[in-house]
């Protein structure tokens, strides 16, 4: 073969490459979403949320006075807000973990903060300054109670007792003392009470106050009490920065349609949408391998507020609702007007991180953010009373007293369909098997619309 030939040769293979290049390149479709002309990537990891700490999301959700033989509570949401923001200032001293079994008697000066959940004794260092080492993450507390006492020579001392009110044996945790300016601050709301309501027991009466026994007694306000109805316009809240938060730095993400919502997926990671694009539940398949301790409460807690922070993801006012050492998970639930959501279709007011092996396993949280619309509600619903309530569910068949977990005030988000807006309803819920569900009372108007 002379070197024209081999010349001709080579350029018939070259040309003949060229065209199955070119065609493979007319025939590419690729696996991950493409970009369209003039569409900008976005590589940010951020929503226009806020970050939060774990000091603001284990506010409690009541403080109970208790002074001779009466109880009563802030009738005002915001006025609890504003106590525990004080006590954010306060000083522990002399603390003991392993303190004797406290004792009151009627005469005894004790005010509750209690919480909606279980707690390590370690969160107290983010809620006071401590005066002394780390704190145990394993002890748990559920209540803290401020006891103003006297001594032989009349002088006054405030001590905190962090206590378990599920232990029947040894409910006290810890023991430490504050300083009377900061005590003050707390007792000083019952001179006048003009910002409290009495409360009381759904049991028929306040254990605290008649023994030393503490239980996981429940307080409802024992008169009427009105809120606000609410109706709430929603903004749609970007997918990207949340994907590019979950999903590695470069991965291969294909888009798809699932029984008619929409998946983003690599091999072993899946984020769907749901609910008309109002929810999303990311997960994470991770491999099997061997499977070290469980996170305890702490550093779930740690954790999962770290993880919603690295894409400031607090788009609404979120308090931590349960958390699990077993399952692994971590709960908040949506607040609005100092009351949480206790029930929509959807559960669209629940944000849950489950973790396994150190790393987000399952990841559900709203698309949406809420706000007022923006007019004037004036619409208020007076709810029936305590006293009410007790009764009801102390007389009816409906419900076994014994098995009621807790009874509260809070919210029903409702959809109006198809405005694109969702309203509030005030209410009272009981809490059974762990789930919140309206509380239903036929024999009374639980509901009365005023203006």
């Amino acid at each position: 073969m002379n070197m024209e030939t081999m010349k001709s040769v080579i350029l018939v293979i070259l040309i003949a490459f060229s065209l199955i290049l070119t065609v493979a390149l007319w025939n590419y479709q690729p696996i991950g979403e493409v970009v369209e002309e003039g569409q900008e990537v976005i590589d940010t990891t951020q929503l226009d949320g806020e970050e939060n700490d774990l000091v603001s999301l284990v506010e409690p959700e009541q403080f109970v006075f208790h002074d001779l033989g009466t109880s009563y509570s802030y009738e005002d949401p915001a006025e609890k807000t504003a106590m525990y923001d004080r006590m954010k200032q306060w000083e522990l001293s002399n603390v003991d973990e392993t303190p004797e079994q406290p004792s009151f008697d009627e005469d005894s000066h004790v005010v509750e903060a209690i919480f909606s959940e279980k707690l390590p004794l370690k969160v107290l260092q983010h809620i006071f300054t401590v005066s002394t080492g780390e704190l145990s993450e394993t002890q748990v507390f559920n209540r803290l109670f401020f006891i103003h006492g006297h001594e032989d020579n009349s002088s006054s001392f405030y001590q905190v007792l962090a206590v378990d009110s599920t232990d029947d044996v040894a409910p006290a945790k810890l023991r430490a003392t504050i300083d009377e300016d900061y005590g003050s601050q707390l007792f000083n709301e019952l001179e006048d009470k003009n910002d409290l309501i009495e409360q009381i027991a759904l049991d028929g009466s306040i254990s605290l106050l008649g023994n030393s026994e503490i239980e996981s007694t429940i307080y409802l306000p024992e008169g009427r009490v009105t809120y606000p109805e609410e109706v709430l316009q929603t903004t749609p809240i970007p997918l990207v920065p949340i994907q590019n938060d979950l999903f590695p730095p470069n991965a291969v993400v294909s888009s798809s349609s699932i029984d008619g919502h929409r998946r983003l997926a690599t091999t072993d990671r899946r984020l769907d949408v749901l609910d008309n694009e109002t929810r999303l539940k990311y997960e994470y398949m991770i491999p099997n391998r061997a499977n070290p301790s469980p996170l305890l409460e702490y550093d779930l807690l740690k954790s999962s507020i770290d993880d919603v922070n690295n894409h400031v993801g607090w788009t609404n006012t979120f308090y931590l609702d349960s958390i699990s050492s077993t399952m692994e998970k971590a709960t908040y639930r949506m607040h609005f007007n100092g009351l949480p959501i206790l029930s929509s279709e959807t559960n669209v007011e629940i944000m849950s991180m489950k973790y396994e092996q150190g790393e987000i396993q399952e990841y559900i949280r709203p698309l949406v953010s809420f706000e007022r619309y923006p007019y004037d509600n004036t619409s208020t619903d007076e709810l029936a009373s305590g006293e009410d309530v007790r009764e009801f569910l102390t007389n009816t068949d409906k419900y076994n007293l014994d098995e009621v977990e807790d009874v509260k005030i809070g919210y029903q988000l409702k959809e109006q369909r198809p405005n694109l807006a969702y309203s509030l309803f005030p209410g009272w819920f009981v809490k059974l098997s762990g789930s919140w569900v309206p509380l239903e009372m036929e024999e009374l108007s639980q509901n009365e619309e005023v203006s």
